[in-house]
């Protein structure tokens, strides 16, 4: 199960008033990040109330999907208007990393990221295809993974693995039927659902179940039909 974002927001004084020579100081631990320029504390207050709500857990997908939804509009915002505005940066102002584009572009992929995943959990067990779930998944995967990079966190990068697994899961679901509808597909499910394994190893995650459920599809191939990974995903947004 994926385990919430271990970023703590920055803490900054909110009470500090838009006036000729405000100084704006914000901290994480031990680290200060300081500075006059207005665009900075926006950026900063902006990161930190993302973080804050991206660490929040959420039991409907509804939820979480307008949760996310909403700090990746505020972090767009930051990325499209504020940045490019920022012309001259003190060195004081990036003791931080959340006033910088790459972070708050990780932050941003990390809530995109779980949009795509809270679309899976709201419509797994509905008429959806679980073809269009995978793609949904390995979206959430994708975005995950980049978020990992520009944010150097292992954890959302176990979270992206387990992501990729759930699609890969669901691809293996979804070429089962075409094995029952059409007599074809038996392979394909196989090789989705082991390399599903693999990745959840990657994740950590206990694979005793998965394990099963491949022991089942291989009882299935009859045909002896050969087991490869024949529908490649590619991020769709």
């Amino acid at each position: 199960m994926m385990c919430i974002m271990n970023i703590e927001p920055a803490q900054g004084n909110r009470d500090t008033e838009y006036t000729p020579g405000a100084w704006f100081v914000w901290t994480r631990g031990n680290t200060a990040a300081q500075g006059s320029a207005l665009p900075f504390d926006r950026c900063m207050r902006v990161v930190s109330d993302s973080i804050e709500e991206l660490r929040k857990t959420h039991a409907d997908a509804k939820r979480q999907y307008k949760s996310c939804k909403e700090v990746s509009d505020n972090l767009r915002v930051l990325l499209t208007d504020v940045f490019p505005a920022w012309t001259h940066r003190r060195t004081s102002t990036q003791a931080l990393p959340d006033a910088r584009e790459e972070f708050v572009y990780g932050l941003y992929c990390y809530a995109r990221g779980g949009m795509y995943d809270a679309m899976v959990k709201q419509n797994v067990g509905t008429a959806v295809s679980r073809r269009t779930l995978a793609q949904a998944a390995h979206n959430a995967a994708h975005l995950r993974l980049v978020a990992a990079q520009l944010l150097w966190d292992e954890q959302v990068a176990s979270d992206a693995h387990e992501l990729a697994a759930a699609s890969f899961k669901l691809l293996a679901d979804h070429y089962e039927k075409q094995w029952d509808d059409e007599n074809s597909g038996i392979g394909a499910a196989c090789a989705f659902q082991s390399h599903a394994i693999k990745l959840m190893e990657l994740a950590n995650l206990d694979v005793a179940q998965e394990q099963l459920r491949l022991e089942q599809l291989r009882s299935r191939n009859t045909t002896y039909e050969t087991e490869e990974r024949c529908d490649r995903l590619a991020l769709t947004i």
